[in-house]
């Protein structure tokens, strides 16, 4: 009966337990245990597809952009990510315009459209869903 942490080698159809390796508990600081379950989802998923965050400054007065988005990735690899990026600036830009345009200053639904928007593009290029988080930053 094997323990957690037992490596067991199969060669020629044979079985046996060859080695142990140190195994722990999984621990998350903060979170109760219901919450647990969502927060190792999101690891899991960032370590597979990455993420990336998308900090936008936004005039407070107006709501309007100040500058063009800056996009930062963590575990987010693409060959061709200097064209993701160029496209996922236009989505956004487009995306803030029809909504100022269409007198919809929520920050929560500025936010929605972007990473409903940017998720699609890039999975659509990429085969890829990471994690996106837009930072809307008022100045």
């Amino acid at each position: 009966i094997l323990k957690n942490g037992d490596v067991v080698d199969i060669e020629n159809s044979i079985a046996r337990s060859t080695r142990s390796i140190p195994v722990g508990s999984t621990y998350v600081d903060g979170i109760d245990e219901g919450m647990m379950k969502f927060v190792l989802q999101d690891r899991k998923r960032i370590s597979e597809d990455g993420m990336l965050m998308i900090i936008l400054p936004m005039s407070k007065a107006e709501g309007e952009m100040l500058s063009e988005p800056e996009i930062v990735s963590r575990g987010f690899l693409d060959d061709h990510f200097s064209e993701i990026r160029k496209g996922i600036n236009q989505i956004v830009i487009d995306a803030i315009n029809e909504l100022h345009e269409a007198n919809r200053y929520s920050w929560n639904a500025k936010k929605k459209q972007i990473k409903k928007l940017v998720w699609k593009y890039v999975k659509e290029k990429t085969r890829k869903e990471p994690m996106i988080i837009p930072i809307l930053i008022e100045i």
